[in-house]
């Protein structure tokens, strides 16, 4: 792996976080949002394309209430974007759209409130396939309170021009001592997906009951799974890892989360199947800081995760600089129409980083 290109995104706020990045006809669209601070009344997405960037504004009852953490997903041929608004996190309503491009503008089509308490996918693309007939987006779901957290797999399909949503049961966290775990950031073994780019062994101490036998790849198997890396709450140090498998027409989490080797600060992370079938993680290498932000090519044949070969350093910050805060963070991983893969990223919330990455 090495980095081909950097680009520096200048959000015309503050602050800004939580960026993702889409293509449209071979161009870019990025999405972040930004304001006085997180969660701030003022924090509204913005949608960069061609270069010019724009806020997005609902209608006039969503005034004033914080936006948060754009995904965009392809979906029915189209691209998507689900986001967030809500004063916190455990008041969230998600809102789907399509996104269209009209000459050097963007459009946002079909604008619908998902169900109340359905947050579809919080942090990462979702894994879209078809099951039989119809086309689903399989979301990485979770849902904070002060009190706990818990992730979720959802799906989400479009009929008659709405959503409809359904949830499963929460991630079992086999360890105490923090919240919980959120933000899933999954992946597909078995079969075909796809959501963001263009083109067997048994483990009780595995979240998943079947691997690949061939090293560094993802199961071919007859039986698919959908499996998960997961962000652990303050206190847990570590990504967990999860999966789901087919039973009847349900998808289960047979066994609870399993703790990595990889550490975890609190932090977002992200995962993409690359279109060769090789799986990458991009993520804060410390259970302590949000820095360095590394991209890591995983082995998936084991019981859990592991590193396969060296990790790429993306980005990094010293502390105690001045302005913003002391952070690379939130990676959003996508294919370029290249095969290449874009990570745009947090830095120091005070503007987005975007590296392209050849593997």
């Amino acid at each position: 792996m090495r980095i081909k290109n950097r680009d520096r995104l200048e959000p015309p706020t503050p602050s800004c976080h939580a960026a993702a990045v889409a293509y449209i006809s071979g161009k870019r669209v990025y999405a972040w949002f930004g304001g006085e601070r997180e969660g701030s009344p003022d924090t509204c997405l913005y949608l960069m394309y061609k270069g010019s960037v724009r806020p997005v504004r609902l209608a006039p009852a969503s005034a004033g209430i914080p936006a948060w953490n754009p995904v965009f997903f392809q979906y029915g041929g189209s691209l998507r974007l689900v986001f967030k608004l809500g004063r916190f996190c455990d008041c969230w309503q998600s809102v789907a759209c399509t996104v269209a491009a009209a000459g050097d503008h963007l459009t946002l089509q079909n604008v619908q409130l998902l169900p109340a308490g359905f947050n579809g996918p919080v942090k990462s693309s979702p894994v879209v396939c078809q099951e039989g007939p119809t086309e689903l987006a399989f979301c990485g779901s979770s849902v904070e309170t002060a009190l706990r957290w818990d992730s979720y797999l959802e799906t989400m399909e479009l009929a008659s021009g709405r959503w409809i949503c359904r949830r499963g049961a929460p991630v079992q966290c086999p360890d105490k001592g923090f919240k919980g775990l959120i933000q899933p950031a999954l992946w597909r073994e078995g079969g075909t997906s796809s959501s963001r780019s263009f083109s067997s062994s048994s483990s009780s101490s595995s979240p998943c009951s079947s691997r690949s036998s061939k090293s560094g790849s993802s199961s071919s198997s007859s039986s698919p799974s959908i499996r998960a890396l997961l962000r652990s709450g303050r206190g847990g140090g570590a990504i967990y890892e999860a999966c789901w498998v087919k039973a009847g027409p349900a998808w289960v989490a047979p066994r609870a989360a399993a703790r990595t080797g990889f550490p975890n600060p609190n932090s977002g992370i992200d995962v993409i199947k690359h279109s060769s079938g090789r799986v990458f993680l991009a993520y804060n290498p410390s259970a302590e800081e949000r820095t360095p932000l590394v991209l890591q090519e995983l082995d998936t044949t084991g019981a859990v995760c592991t590193p396969l070969g060296d990790p790429l350093r993306l980005a990094a910050v010293s502390a105690g600089q001045a302005g913003g805060t002391d952070e690379v963070s939130y990676p959003y991983l996508t294919e370029t129409p290249a095969g290449e893969i874009l990570c745009v990223y947090t830095h120091r919330r005070t503007h987005i980083g975007a590296v392209t990455i050849e593997i």
